[in-house]
């Protein structure tokens, strides 16, 4: 399905949704509900904490679908920011409670830190976010070198293009994410 076909389709269904519309709620969930727990579980390393998470995203889209505003972009990435912002909630309190623990003498604090794991999954997550959002040839690319470890050559080899096409693809992805992430995150770290 296009781009636009798809978001047509997601526009179609939350309108029934906010219409109280069961079958369009299971049709969005069947669409989107793997990318969801994909990311809370990338999130929470956690398949239960992820299910949780999964559920309250669900939940909330049910009860409230007019805080998805398809003119500010794809229901997919709606569904996604929500859910990492419900995993970093729960993985916030989950520190704030062993912290708390610790603080108290009933647990034992030990390991990376908690703030630093967060805040290198919030970027991850943002980072992955806005490779979904890249043009079909600039997201391969993109995924084939730096998620799947292959070299422009190889890249180009894969995908029958020249190694000069590969490379600029590479860029071009780059720079649009900066702008994207910049833009949507505030962040300058890309």
């Amino acid at each position: 399905m296009v781009l636009g076909e798809a978001r047509d389709r997601d526009r179609r269904l939350v309108a029934r949704l906010r219409a109280g519309d069961e079958s369009a709620f299971a049709s969005i969930y069947e669409s989107h509900g793997d990318a969801v727990f994909a990311t809370a579980l990338w999130m929470t390393e956690d398949r239960q904490l992820a299910a949780d998470v999964t559920q309250e995203v669900f939940i909330a889209l049910w009860e409230r679908p007019d805080r998805y505003e398809p003119e500010r972009g794809a229901l997919r990435l709606f569904l996604i920011v929500v859910t990492r912002r419900r995993a970093i909630d729960l993985l916030r309190s989950r520190v704030a409670a062993r912290q708390r623990e610790a603080r108290h003498g009933l647990a034992e604090v030990s390991g990376p830190d908690p703030s630093e794991q967060v805040e290198a999954r919030l970027k991850s997550a943002a980072v992955r976010a806005a490779v979904e959002q890249l043009p079909d040839e600039q997201r391969r690319v993109v995924e084939l070198v730096y998620y799947g470890g292959l070299s422009h050559r190889q890249v180009a080899a894969r995908l029958g293009i020249p190694e000069g096409t590969a490379k600029s693809r590479v860029r071009l992805a780059l720079a649009r994410l900066r702008g994207t992430l910049h833009q949507r995150e505030g962040v300058s770290w890309i």
